[in-house]
C-alpha cells in the first residue's frame, strides 16, 4: 500500500466528512439519495465527502498560502530567530522564504531518518491545520447564524485569522527541524563546502 497516497486521501477526506453534515444543516441539502443500498450509498457518501474536502483544501490553500508566503511566515520566523529585536522589513521576506525552502530541502535530504521523518510529520501537521479552515468556519457559521448573521461572520473571520496564524507557526516549527538537517549536512560536507550554521540564522 502506498502510504503517501493514503495520507493525501485522508487529508482530503476528513474535512469532507465534517463538511457534509454541516452543509446539510446550513443549506438543507437533500441527501435522501444516500438511503439506498448500504454499500453503494456509503461509497457515494465517501466519494462526495472526498470531493468536497478536496475543493475545500484547494480553496484553503488559495486563502492561506499567499498571506503566509508574502509576509506572515517571514514575520513569525523573524520573531523566533536569534535576534528578534532587530527591525523587520519587507526586503527580508524574500530572503527568509529562501531560507525556509532551503531548510526543508536540507531536512529531507540530510540522510538522518529521525530529522527527515520529523520534517515530513510537521509538514503534514501544517497541511491538516490548513485543511481545517473550512470545517471550522462552517461550524461557527452554523452555530451562530440562527441567532445573528453578524456574530456568525465575526466568528468566521476570527477562525480564519486563527488558522492563518497557526499555519504560520507550524511553518516555523518545520523551519527549526529543517535547520537541524542543515547542521547535519554541515558535518558531512567536505572541508570548504560545508553548509554554514549561520545559513539558518535570520539576520
Amino acid at each position: 500500500m502506498n502510504w503517501e497516497k493514503l495520507e493525501l486521501h485522508v487529508e482530503n477526506l476528513i474535512p469532507g466528512l465534517v463538511l457534509v453534515p454541516l452543509l446539510k444543516g446550513i443549506f438543507g441539502l437533500d441527501l435522501s439519495w444516500l438511503d439506498g443500498e448500504k454499500i453503494i450509498s456509503g461509497a457515494m457518501f465517501i466519494a462526495s465527502a472526498y470531493l468536497i474536502g478536496a475543493i475545500a483544501n484547494i480553496t484553503s490553500s488559495l486563502l492561506i498560502d499567499p498571506l503566509s508566503r508574502k509576509g506572515l511566515r517571514a514575520l513569525i520566523l523573524h520573531m523566533n530567530c536569534d535576534r528578534p529585536w532587530e527591525s523587520f522589513s519587507i526586503k527580508k521576506i524574500k530572503t527568509i522564504n529562501k531560507l525556509y525552502s532551503e531548510a526543508i530541502d536540507a531536512g529531507l535530504s540530510c540522510g538522518t531518518s529521525e530529522v527527515s521523518n520529523e520534517v515530513v510529520k510537521r509538514r503534514q501537521t501544517g497541511r491538516m491545520v490548513r485543511s481545517s479552515l473550512f470545517p471550522l468556519c462552517v461550524f461557527w457559521y452554523r452555530l451562530f447564524s440562527p441567532h445573528s448573521i453578524l456574530h456568525a461572520c465575526i466568528a468566521v473571520f476570527v477562525s480564519y485569522v486563527g488558522i492563518v496564524g497557526l499555519y504560520a507557526y507550524s511553518e516555523m516549527k518545520i523551519y527549526r527541524e529543517g535547520c537541524r538537517g542543515k547542521r547535519i549536512l554541515e558535518t558531512k560536507s567536505p572541508p570548504g563546502t560545508a553548509v554554514r550554521a549561520t545559513d539558518c540564522e535570520i539576520a
